[in-house]
């Protein structure tokens, strides 16, 4: 999958998934913002997708390596 077919999952689906014993969300409240939360009460804001994918780290891998796993 490219990064726009990654944006057009997170924008529908919203996913919420766990990775160890931790839980983390993804939304899109707004074209090209993805805002995040996990269940230790951190949430960030990313301007785009690629933002996205390299700069949100998620059980210490950047959200790249992992988002197939989630879809």
């Amino acid at each position: 999958m490219n990064e726009d077919d990654i944006a057009l999952f997170l924008m529908i689906n919203e996913p919420a998934f766990e990775v160890g014993d931790k839980q983390y969300s993804v939304c899109c409240p707004r074209n090209n913002l993805y805002a995040t939360w996990d269940s230790d009460g951190n949430t960030f804001d990313f301007t785009d997708i690629n933002d996205l994918l390299d700069n949100w780290i998620v059980d210490g891998k950047p959200f790249r390596e992992i988002v197939q796993s989630i879809m």
